[in-house]
């Protein structure tokens, strides 16, 4: 997922194969680069987790700057813990990735599917 398509979906449902996934992104997140251009010193940042909590997959949404699941009404911070709800206090299980440079990280895994329009989520 390009982060410019993050920008714009910050929360993020997806299935990958058979895996049901969030990805929570945060735009404000301080870089060790400048940006060339402008004193800016920020980019984005990405956790990803499992959807599936016990037998059930929850859709999350990003309702007045909080995270909420639809099923439940939970909310939920940017690293996977419900805050508040009927799901307080649950973990989600986190996905293993990885925000790699594109240019290195193309060079070997050539056929890296880019999903960066809603046209090419699975959820």
């Amino acid at each position: 997922y390009p982060f410019s398509f993050l920008v714009e979906t910050p929360v993020l449902n997806d299935r990958i194969g058979t895996d049901d996934i969030v990805a929570f992104f945060d735009n404000g997140t301080l870089s060790a680069f400048k940006d060339l251009f402008s004193e800016e010193q920020t980019s984005g940042s990405v956790t990803v987790f499992s959807r599936v909590v016990g037998n059930r997959s929850l859709t999350f949404e990003l309702s007045e700057s909080r995270i909420k699941d639809s099923e439940t009404g939970s909310t939920w911070n940017k690293v996977g813990v419900a805050v508040d709800g009927e799901l307080k206090g649950t973990q989600l299980a986190s996905i293993v990735h990885a925000n790699h440079f594109w240019f290195a990280w193309a060079v070997f895994k050539p056929e890296t599917q880019i999903r960066d329009s809603a046209d090419d989520l699975s959820a």
